[in-house]
């Protein structure tokens, strides 16, 4: 799904978290290390995150419109929570 009505980094500061992706982590690693702190539990305690979107892929977008420079931004729901990725690193939570 591809969402515009919310920016990541968000404009204002309705986001309830907001990471950015650290030079030595995947993608998918800094949206699960956004929600284990928006649900302060270890990572390890999370469901699986592909119940919800295929990490693969998400990776894969995200990298391929990083070297084709072109803005992509992917959303979708995960432990009653949005979560929003951006192709620049960020990842936001917005409450549902």
């Amino acid at each position: 799904m591809v969402f515009q009505d919310r920016d990541c980094p968000p404009a204002d500061d309705s986001a309830a978290v907001h990471v950015e992706q650290r030079e030595s982590e995947s993608i998918v690693h800094a949206v699960v290390r956004a929600v284990a702190t928006r649900n302060d539990v270890h990572a390890t305690d999370l469901p699986p995150l592909y119940d919800r979107i295929d990490p693969d892929a998400m990776a894969a977008l995200v990298d391929q419109s990083t070297s084709r420079r072109s803005d992509v931004v992917i959303g979708f729901d995960y432990l009653g929570d949005h979560v929003v990725v951006s192709q620049d690193g960020h990842v936001c939570i917005y409450d549902e």
